[in-house]
């Protein structure tokens, strides 16, 4: 097996990181980098798509519409589907229903859009006539700072909708 040189670029804390955790196990870069590569590998697909989609994530996003549409699709993946509005800017703040409940994006006032840099508040309640555990679920708000982690967000949302989830769902 032949060697390949090439040169990548990496955000400097994941660097750091790198030659830290090389110089921890007394190995080079290349051999920690071979063996995450062996190890995503072995992944099934889907958690490699669900790693690379956190990665990604982790990046932080230029604004307020790329943060909320990059959570829907992390919420939809989480619930095994696709977000129905994908690629929809328009749509970035309307519901979307999981297992009898419904989730939106509040707006600071009647059609008044938070400022870029504002946090995201997620609503998450019970859709009328599903029957939800325990019954009555009192609706919840996340707010969450512009910073926040998309797949943390999706996953404290599935959490809160899975514990209530209809036994059936």
């Amino acid at each position: 097996m032949s060697n390949t040189k090439r040169s990548i670029s990496l955000p400097a804390p994941i660097a750091e990181d790198l030659t830290s955790i090389a110089s921890r196990l007394e190995a080079n870069v290349s051999e920690i980098i071979e063996s995450a590569i062996r190890a995503f590998k072995s992944l099934p697909l889907k958690g490699q798509k669900q790693f690379l989609h956190e990665t990604i994530a982790g990046k932080g996003f230029a604004t307020r519409t790329d943060w909320m549409n990059a959570f829907w699709d992390a919420l939809a993946e989480l619930f095994g589907t696709t977000d129905p509005y994908r690629g929809n800017g328009v749509r970035v703040y309307g519901p979307r229903h999981y297992h009898g409940f419904l989730v939106i994006f509040l707006l600071h006032g009647m059609g008044e859009v938070p400022p870029e840099e504002g946090e995201f508040n997620i609503h998450v309640a019970e859709l009328p006539g599903h029957d939800v555990r325990p019954p009555a679920c009192e609706p919840y708000t996340f707010d969450l700072p512009r910073d926040a982690s998309v797949y943390e967000a999706a996953r404290a949302v599935a959490e809160r909708i899975q514990k209530y989830a209809p036994i059936s769902a």
